[in-house]
């Protein structure tokens, strides 16, 4: 951990159940002024982010946490997505469903169970039976109701191949009531879309990536209320919705921004394959981009930075770049914010471009 202030180091961790851990590179994890929450494989941490110290760690076990994206916190609820023991260990089957367990503690205290029905299970020649897997799980809180937005995937036996969205479906589930409002095929739509990615939820909709699209979708019926194709040949690796705008990065090398009430594409920037996600600020968007640091006026378009990696002229390192994340601290009482990104070597701090 980090000072924002002089990037002076508080404390470093590295309490891993196994010397060979490492972590991972994107690395999921929930932080808030108490907590961090790391989830890797089939092990997760919850770190006191004032001391550096342990506050619990678990293993999991078989078919467990094999999605860190599939991962989320809200309130002292902590969701994760896995595969019963016996069922992954005996029946050899991966039958995926989400599993909600205590931030404080670690315990699980439910299970929320996917309806895979329709499924033609899929024979891995590791000798695995995979009947479907959850790409993405959204919580929310709407009057006193806890609610989970679901995207996750089945083997569909007409593509004659096995993949995490084959067959892609998006489901709302009412987890405090235990009921299933819906659950659809999101595969039928137009321009070869699958699964549902990176869903972002504002008022009453949805909207998400799907292969080389970006669709939004009524959060209570998940009605299609637009599509929209945006590229030929490479996915979408990020959504972010803000300053009443629907930014998406591709790996295709171009930033899309769009309209959220129509799917309407306002303008397009440069990005690349080798970036990181997005970062919205003070009407800002910050992103790497082949190598470099790009930030992005969010109303226009307008490339405001284009920085190339400091570690060349810094320690003579040109074979360092841009690599890993970008955040940042907003501005307050009319002062620039400050913008936080990584290379290979070091991490830097900068005055925001707003």
């Amino acid at each position: 951990m980090k000072s924002t202030s002089d990037g002076k180091s508080l404390w470093r961790w590295s309490d891993w159940f196994s010397s060979r851990e490492r972590l991972g590179n994107p690395s999921p994890f929930y932080a808030d002024q108490d907590k961090v929450l790391y989830t890797t494989g089939l092990r997760t941490y919850l770190i006191n982010s004032q001391s550096g110290t342990t506050i619990w760690r678990k293993e999991w076990g078989a078919g467990f946490s094999r999605n860190g994206y599939a991962s989320s916190v809200i309130n002292d609820l902590f969701f994760f997505v896995g595969t019963e023991e016996n069922t992954y260990v005996t029946q050899k089957k991966q039958q995926e469903n989400i599993f909600i367990a205590t931030l404080s503690t670690g315990a699980i205290i439910d299970t929320v169970q996917i309806d895979y029905s329709g499924s033609e299970p899929y024979a891995d020649p590791s000798g695995l039976t995979i009947v479907g897997q959850i790409e993405r799980i959204k919580p929310f809180v709407w009057q006193g109701k806890m609610y989970l937005f679901v995207s996750y995937g089945v083997y569909a036996k007409e593509r004659n191949e096995f993949t995490s969205l084959a067959r892609g479906r998006i489901g709302l589930l009412n987890v405090t009531d235990k009921k299933r409002l819906y659950q659809r095929d999101f595969s039928n739509l137009p321009g070869g879309a699958n699964g549902a990615n990176w869903p972002n939820i504002v008022n009453d909709r949805v909207y998400v990536t799907s292969n080389l699209s970006v669709a939004c979708v009524d959060l209570w019926t998940g009605q299609d209320v637009w599509f929209q194709k945006l590229t030929q040949a490479s996915l979408l690796n990020d959504l972010v919705v803000a300053d009443g705008k629907v930014f998406a990065n591709g790996n295709d090398a171009r930033l899309y921004c769009l309209n959220p009430q129509t799917g309407q594409l306002l303008w397009t920037q440069k990005s690349s394959a080798i970036g990181s996600q997005l970062h919205y600020q003070d009407g800002v968007i910050y992103y790497i981009a082949s190598k470099k640091l790009l930030a992005v006026e969010a109303a226009t378009g307008k490339l405001l930075w284009d920085l190339p990696c400091p570690d060349a002229y810094t320690q003579d390192r040109p074979d360092s770049w841009f690599f890993g994340f970008v955040t940042g601290v907003p501005g307050k009482n009319g002062q620039k914010g400050r913008i936080i990104a990584t290379t290979h070597l070091n991490v830097y701090c900068f005055e925001a471009a707003r």
